[in-house]
């Protein structure tokens, strides 16, 4: 019969490293206490994302396939705290100075960012560089907070790494330079932290958190926020059932809320005024998510890596591996769920729940899974089936920190397992993490000349839909022009959402604005606002001037929706102000009551 009972030490003679910790010195109780350990831990993982992230730091820009558009959108972006365009939404510079409001359908929020550290006095492009950076440490951050709770501090540590130094966290920012994309993933695994702790806590504090991470997303980029949407809820649906935790569903969702009261100024307009410009260039052509199906072989065998675009079939220049080690981990995931099922209930469920997500965007990537892309207009939203690569390496990343929980009464081992598992993967995937080329020459930033010559084609996605052309490329027009009679052009002014002049006609004059027409675009004659129209294939803004002087003012006004946005979002965000506020207060209160009876209690021990 099999001995069920055999004592704990037994199992340990059995081991093949059985004598390790009779060789290995004690580790000093000083650094096994929880606070030295996490401490250590946060210090090891920055100090080993250097290397994802060391050649942003070097002399140069890194020339990427969104090449000048993060420093472009950082100018405009400067543009609009220079003349008090809060929150932020045309840019004027873009498409030959005709403009486009960029800012209301492509996420703000590095570049709010970007801004603060701008008037703390760096350059537009080495701001932009640092907010790869800051992306590379909020991606290892969150990792690690995430798989922690489920692994431990080495497990969260592993994972963490594995994160960072996924293949296409390096594709996103040395391949593609899509900031956007890069920020975004790095609030990936602070929702599901910030859900997990809400669901088995419940703590105010932590509700507050999984809405600024969620409104953080939100404004970063809102394609993936979709895409992590399914993943969210399930680990929300999953936990609520294994903790009977109903009723933390209330939290849930008023964190829910918070978000999108939070995020109101951006995602309105996102959603109720996409008629407005012309998304639908963004499924078609080059985009039609078709022609962006990666192979297998690609995903889990190919090491080709470059610098080019996705093509159709099998003519592509970027890489969409997931990572040898990373795909492998998963699998290796399946061969421990039994043990976690017995040990560790709940870190079992967290493991499903990433393993079943892995395959599943392992499958939407595959052009099998035409029919659903067809059938589902959200999917086809995403434009690239790749795109999912960022949840495919979130879940594979979380699950191989798994080996560490099953070895948690064994430290030694479980160092040399967490060793072993960070040296691999960064052995095999460092090597991506370089830039194709920098150009040195470009350290002088030129601001609007970049803006005016530079094209993208984000640009015609966002024009807007009166416009039925775009600009020629053959540099920038006057900003004013007369079409017919006479008119002496002088003082011309162009803010960030506006335009002024002076006009001085004999007889009358027909102008033309290079400001492409957008709701609500308003002309104003003498401080009087007077008709436009914007018949031609540009949509320029074109008015009549009587004779005489005139001052004339051309302004983007808010229309009905952008207004209740941004009022809805300056509600909440006072709300969360004074909240945060009021509980820091009582935190540091209950502190100091905590003290002071600890010191009168000491005090009475003396006199007794």
């Amino acid at each position: 019969m099999v001995d069920r009972a055999r004592p704990e030490g037994r199992r340990d003679e059995l081991s093949p490293l059985a004598g390790l910790s009779a060789r290995v010195p004690p580790i000093p109780r000083a650094l096994t206490r929880p606070a030295a350990v996490l401490i250590l831990c946060l210090v090891a993982l920055v100090v080993l994302s250097v290397p994802v992230w060391r050649p942003l730091t070097q002399p140069g820009y890194v020339v990427g396939l969104e090449f000048g558009m993060p420093p472009i959108l950082l100018y405009e972006m400067d543009r609009c705290f220079d003349d008090g365009q809060l929150p932020c939404r045309w840019t004027p510079d873009v498409l030959q100075g005709y403009g486009v409001p960029a800012f209301s359908y492509h996420g703000p929020l590095p570049y709010y960012v970007g801004e603060v550290i701008h008037l703390g006095g760096a350059g537009f492009l080495d701001t932009v560089m640092a907010l790869y950076i800051i992306a590379f440490l909020l991606s290892a951050l969150f990792m690690f907070l995430l798989a922690r709770q489920f692994w431990g501090n080495l497990g969260g540590l592993v994972a963490a790494v594995f994160f960072v130094y996924a293949p296409w966290q390096a594709s996103l920012v040395y391949v593609q330079s899509n900031l956007a994309a890069h920020w975004a993933l790095a609030f990936f695994p602070a929702i599901l932290w910030a859900a997990y702790m809400v669901i088995k806590e419940g703590k105010p504090g932590y509700v507050m958190l999984l809405s600024i991470f969620t409104c953080a997303l939100l404004i970063s980029h809102g394609l993936l926020a979709t895409m992590l949407l399914p993943l969210a809820l399930v680990w929300s649906l999953v936990f609520l059932f294994a903790t009977r935790n109903w009723h933390r569903s209330i939290h849930l969702a008023v964190a829910g809320i918070g978000a999108l009261s939070l995020a109101a100024f951006f995602i309105l307009p996102l959603l109720l005024e996409r008629d407005l410009v012309h998304l639908e260039r963004s499924t078609t052509g080059y985009y039609n998510y078709v022609d962006h199906f990666p192979r297998l072989r690609q995903l889990f065998l190919s090491r080709f890596w470059g610098f080019g675009d996705s093509r159709w079939g099998d003519g592509d220049q970027m890489s969409f591996q997931i990572g040898w080690l990373h795909w492998g981990v998963t699998l290796v995931s399946l061969l421990m769920a039994p043990l976690l099922w017995r040990r560790h209930r709940t870190a079992f469920y967290a493991a499903a729940v990433c393993f079943v997500f892995f395959w599943a965007t392992v499958f939407l990537m595959h052009p099998r899974s035409d029919f659903l892309w067809r059938n589902l207009s959200v999917l086809e939203s995403l434009i690239f089936p790749w795109r999912l690569l960022a949840l495919t390496i979130l879940t594979s990343s979380f699950l191989a920190g798994a080996s560490l929980l099953l070895l948690k009464r064994r430290p030694y081992l479980q160092l040399v397992v967490s060793v072993v598992l960070i040296g691999t993967v960064i052995g095999l995937n460092q090597e991506f993490f370089h830039p194709g080329s920098r150009w040195p020459a470009w350290g002088n930033f030129s601001g609007v000349e970049w803006a005016n010559t530079f094209y993208t084609d984000a640009w015609p996605i966002v024009q807007p839909e009166y416009a039925t052309a775009l600009p020629p490329e053959t540099g920038p027009p006057p900003k004013v022009q007369v079409l017919g009679g006479d008119a002496d052009i002088t003082d011309v002014g162009h803010g960030s959402s506006s335009l002024v002049f002076a006009a001085t006609s004999t007889g009358g004059a027909r102008l033309r604005a290079s400001v492409t027409d957008f709701p609500n675009w308003r002309v104003r004659l003498d401080g009087k606002t007077i008709p436009h129209d914007h018949a031609n294939e540009l949509a320029a803004i074109s008015f009549d001037v009587p004779p005489g002087s005139h001052s004339v003012e051309l302004r983007l006004d808010n229309t009905t929706v952008r207004t209740v946005a941004n009022y809805w979002s300056l509600a909440a965000w006072v709300i969360l102000i004074v909240t945060s506020g009021a509980l820091l207060a009582g935190a540091v209160w209950t502190a100091f009551d905590k003290a002071r009876s600890r010191t009168e209690a000491t005090a009475s021990e003396s006199n007794r």
